[in-house]
């Protein structure tokens, strides 16, 4: 693979890029999922939370992985592979679950669809740094856009995927009875009844097979993309092995940078809905579809951030949009009109992650060579801000019965992570390369 190089790369390869990311997006779209698997199991919102937690947790693993595929190998090939795991673990949520019950859908969805998302994202990403190599804030604006992107297009799939808003209905009914007593259980059929068992079921193994479809075919054209190893080869003459990488301390103020970043954006994200209904008593439905609307920005959101750190530069991109995060976050503890409250999630969603930026700056540090390897490790953080945001914001809201209750510990979070940018240096030898170019 390695050797099988094109003197230059389609201007159709950053499109693919992005559209790869689209399908993994839909990880994202796991709060329209929470109610149903609330009912069906009879799980409290920490117990739902392990699912996001454990695919979050194994994307994270699968972009470790994926990121020495890639430098190996090749991005095309390794898009494909994780657009097919991630559709497989839906396919075996869909199924496994009828008969296993909730440890088939964490296998499925958590462990399989997760390692896949992150092979998958790391691939996309990859292919659009080495297609835009002095574009890199708008190549990690693109891959981030697509991933932000994915969950909005899905979400909105879902609502016309008839069975969905019966089911969701059903579950929320349900789910307010046994919270004043009225019925008592774990659900199951009494829940959702027979037809929204196997709707909701159905409507993974369809997801499963149209995410493996769709990702297998936009990574075709990503056969153009340069392998990183040839992109940077004499050119990016600052390049470090991911050995390098990590005995350099700019990664780890990065990798804290991301990973608070992540864990304060999860907590709204992986519980969007629930706060909605929470703070409007707003219906169901509607709040479902206010979601899909606010999901939007996070894809715009990243898209945006990643092109203008390009302009503005990398640590002032940043700054704005941790600072934007706390403002929203300010107000929004208290707020109970739905307005208010959909524009304040908008500019979170906006803001959300880093990974518009990240890319770049990564780049920027420590090379184009071994980026795919580097950024698979980078990427870890995503997984542990997994790990740590669902537990976090289930337990206190278990706690607490009530989901303000994490909104403080989220302020506080970005008020800390924008400090990192302030923190992260070049490299000593990115340093030294850059007087040299001055005049």
């Amino acid at each position: 693979m390695r050797g099988a190089l094109m003197s230059k790369t389609s201007p159709i390869t950053p499109i693919a890029g992005m559209l790869v990311l689209l399908g993994p997006g839909a990880l994202l779209a796991f709060t329209l999922f929470s109610q149903p698997l609330n009912a069906l199991f009879g799980w409290s919102a920490s117990q739902a939370s392990w699912n996001l937690t454990l695919a979050l947790l194994s994307f994270g693993i699968g972009s470790a992985v994926g990121g020495r595929l890639v430098d190996r190998y090749h991005a095309q090939l390794c898009a494909i592979m994780g657009s097919m795991l991630w559709g497989l673990g839906n396919v075996v949520a869909g199924l496994a679950t009828l008969t296993v019950g909730g440890v088939g859908f964490s296998i499925g969805y958590g462990l399989l669809g997760g390692v896949g998302c992150g092979i998958a994202c790391v691939a996309g990403t990859t292919a659009l740094l080495n297609a835009l190599p002095k574009r890199r804030g708008l190549a990690g604006g693109l891959a981030a856009g697509g991933f932000g992107l994915g969950a909005t297009i899905y979400g909105y799939l879902l609502l016309g995927f008839t069975p969905y808003p019966v089911i969701e209905r059903s579950a929320t009914a349900f789910l307010a009875q046994k919270a004043s007593g009225l019925v008592h259980g774990i659900g199951g059929t009494a829940a959702l009844g027979a037809p929204g068992i196997n709707g909701l079921m159905l409507l993974l193994v369809v997801s499963g097979i149209a995410f493996a479809l769709f990702g297998t075919i936009v990574s075709l054209p990503l056969a153009d993309a340069v392998p990183n190893s040839a992109s940077a080869s004499g050119s990016d003459v600052s390049t470090f092995t991911t050995r390098e990488m990590l005995s350099n301390q700019s990664f780890f103020v990065l990798w804290s940078l991301l990973f608070l970043n992540t864990t304060a954006g999860l907590i709204v994200l992986s519980n969007a809905v629930p706060i909605i209904a929470e703070f409007t008593k707003f219906n169901s439905l509607g709040v479902a579809t206010l979601f899909i609307g606010v999901a939007a920005f996070n894809g715009f959101g990243q898209l945006i951030f990643g092109a203008i750190s390009d302009v503005i530069g990398r640590k002032p991109a940043f700054l704005i949009q941790l600072g934007l995060n706390v403002l929203a976050l300010f107000f929004l503890q208290g707020s109970h009109d739905l307005t208010l409250i959909g524009l304040l999630l908008a500019t979170i969603y906006f803001c959300f992650g880093g990974l518009g930026i990240a890319p770049g700056l990564l780049a920027d540090y420590f090379g184009l060579r071994h980026f795919s390897a580097n950024y698979g490790i980078l990427l870890t953080a995503w997984g542990a801000a997994g790990l740590f945001a669902p537990w976090f914001s289930a337990t206190l809201k278990d706690a607490t019965g009530s989901y303000a209750a994490v909104l403080q510990p989220m302020a506080i979070l970005f008020l800390i992570c924008m400090l990192l940018p302030l923190m992260v240096e070049a490299p000593e030898k990115i340093k030294a390369l850059t007087s040299r170019k001055e005049p």
